[in-house]
């Protein structure tokens, strides 16, 4: 599961190639609409051109020989009887599967080994799609740290009516000019429904008309929907001709939002209410993609109140159902430390019993840091005041480990799905039990009792979300916005990030590859054991990190470099150096430049101020 713009279809491609590599057969790449299908020979050939280090050799025969692009009609014949079984079926946008013409993957009378990649795992309609276990999924927040992706900035706008009256259109309009000469560079505007894209269209194209000094032409503004398009052009034309603009604005209803790709996109506008979240992510994920010199994304959106707490909660969270609208938390931490004394800080903070606690706490000694690791609160009855509430109430809490994530999860979510308003557990919990192997036990730290609990906590707040929970005597001393997320349930993620060695970070000021060797060492801190940094010509420096054997490699070449040079007299000592290291044999992976300019080592002093100790590192002054 990939969210949108984080790169499914490039992502399914390299897979692809990887595993014709090793196996007999063809790739059949399965997509059911047309641009879908032009978006996947577009990637084929970027894949290609921009990352051919990361490729199989002989890719392009590959791709060219032994991966079919299908329409989903063609789906059925490709996999009659008679046919050649393909070795690998590609299915993107598989959120599409519970759809009877998706029906032949499931059926073929032999085993077939399928990637379905989808950024949105479950259909509104509650239809399965065929796939019991998602094996890889990644978030919005992981994507942006890792910079695939921006977090977009969401501002609204207030209508009366999604009728859209002519007043209200060209209002919108003057707002998307304006704008469009400023921070929002390349716009796509998705009109409610078909008939209302061309008047967008006009309505932007007449105000454009009253701006003598505006950054866009008439060139710029577009609209296209399914029977055609503002150039008169094929469709696939008119987008291959708009991606091309550093600046424009597209006017569409749906087309777009899957399989379009456009990373200069940096502003999208949603002009029709939806409580979908699927087709929220899909409109947003228009203008997340990354794309060199892109700084900001903005998602504006029609005022819809229902959906506040989708875009306060970090909206696009997908590990835990968020039909109970559960307050998400989140805290960093740097080592194992750190990480229980946020635990320990949390569950005093909330009053969590003390058998409770003690188990989280003996759970959290076994969690290594960048494990698995998330705090289920469930709360208790709370009668006191309101405006105290987050101080004073009282809390349940279960630790989320990689040994009970999946138990816990399936849980709370099958819970949600049968739609959380059963008040009595007790048969669930028998059924949940006999799944998950935990019997029946009322003592306080007990699976029993925790998920009795958990179960109680959560039908009080479907009441609160959706009911008239919010009103009861209980209800009446909890502060629960309207649209937020309940005060029942919280979710607490702690993240894994560990800080950078002070040392280290003096060191690479002075470095123009310092954000690089910085990520470089975070990712597995106990792999370096020295860095070390040579000047650039004209300056600054670039810097290198070196792991044991390398710095073993280096201790060696300089300590027999000192002690040639010093039976020299100091007038063939750099004739001697230029011969010692043309002949020298060091570690493959330490860098030619470096080793043609090991006497910025040779001295102490030289060492002191180019090399920096990352754990107790080999002797190199000898």
């Amino acid at each position: 599961m990939l969210p949108t713009g984080a790169g499914k279809t490039r992502i399914a491609l390299r897979i692809a190639l990887e595993w014709l590599g090793g196996h007999a057969g063809n790739a059949v790449w399965v997509t059911h609409r047309s641009n879908l299908r032009d978006q996947a020979h577009q990637e084929l050939q970027k894949l290609l051109a921009l990352e051919s280090n990361r490729v199989p050799e002989g890719a392009a025969k590959t791709l060219a020989d032994r991966v079919e692009i299908i329409m989903l009609g063609a789906l059925e014949a490709r996999l009659a009887p008679g046919q050649t079984p393909p070795a690998l079926v590609i299915v993107d946008e598989a959120h599409h599967a519970a759809a009877p013409s998706y029906e032949p993957l499931f059926s073929t009378k032999y085993p077939l080994r399928a990637l379905l990649a989808t950024a949105t795992p479950n259909r509104t309609d509650g239809l399965p799609i065929g796939i019991d276990k998602i094996a890889y999924s990644v978030t919005y927040r992981e994507l942006a740290e890792r910079g695939v992706i921006l977090i977009p900035q969401f501002e609204h706008f207030d209508v009366d009516d999604f009728d859209w009256s002519d007043a209200a259109i060209k209002d919108l309009a003057d707002k998307i000019v304006t704008r469009a000469s400023d921070d929002f560079h390349k716009i796509m505007v998705l009109a409610p429904r078909i008939e209302r894209v061309t008047d967008f269209y006009q309505a932007l194209i007449d105000r454009l008309g009253e701006d003598d000094d505006h950054p866009l032409s008439e060139d710029d503004i577009g609209y296209i929907h399914g029977g055609g398009n503002s150039a008169g052009v094929s469709n696939a034309e008119f987008l291959g001709t708009f991606k091309q603009k550093p600046r424009a604005i597209y006017v569409s209803a749906e087309l777009l939002l899957e399989g379009f790709d456009d990373p200069m996109i940096n502003t999208v506008i949603v002009t029709y209410a939806t409580s979908s979240m699927v087709k929220l992510m899909q409109a947003a994920g228009r203008c997340l993609r990354y794309s060199p010199g892109k700084k900001q994304a903005f998602v504006v959106r029609a005022r819809n109140d229902a959906l506040a707490y989708h875009f306060d909660q970090r909206w696009m969270y997908q590990e835990l159902s968020d039909y109970l609208r559960p307050r998400l938390e989140d805290f960093s931490y740097g080592n194992a430390t750190e990480l229980e004394r946020l635990v320990r800080d949390i569950l005093a903070a909330n009053h969590v019993p003390e058998e409770q606690a003690a188990r989280v706490l003996e759970e959290l000694s076994s969690v290594a840091p960048g494990q698995t690791c998330k705090l289920l609160l469930h709360g208790l009855p709370y009668f006191g005041e309101r405006e105290v509430f987050w101080s004073e109430s009282s809390w349940e809490a279960r630790l989320e480990t990689s040994a009970n994530s999946e138990s816990l999860r399936r849980i709370f979510n099958d819970f949600c799905a049968r739609g959380a308003n059963i008040a009595d557990p007790m048969p669930l919990l028998h059924e949940y039990g006999a799944r998950f192997g935990f019997q029946s036990s009322f003592t306080p730290a007990s699976d029993w009792r925790m998920y009795a609990d958990l179960l109680t906590a959560m039908y009080r707040a479907y009441q609160e979300v959706y009911g008239n929970g919010a009103r009861t005597a209980d209800g009446l001393h909890r502060p629960f916005a309207p649209h937020g997320a309940t005060t029942w349930i919280r979710y607490v993620t702690f993240h894994y990030v560990p800080a950078l060695n002070p040392v280290l970070e003096q060191f690479l000021t002075d470095c123009y590859n310092a954000v690089d060797i910085a990520a470089k060492y975070l990712t597995n801190v106990s792999l370096w054991n020295i860095a070390i940094k040579i000047p650039v010509p004209l300056g600054p420096c670039e810097a290198h990190l070196l792991d044991e054997a390398d710095a073993t490699a280096l201790s060696a070449a300089l300590t027999h470099i000192r002690n040639v040079l010093r039976e020299l007299p100091p007038a063939r000592r750099c004739a001697a150096l230029a011969a010692e290291l043309a002949e020298l044999d060091v570690s493959a992976s330490l860098p030619l430049r470096v080793v043609q300019r090991l006497e910025y080592f040779l001295t102490d002093a030289g060492m002191n101020q180019f090399s920096c100790a990352l754990t107790t590192r080999p002797d190199t002054s000898s």
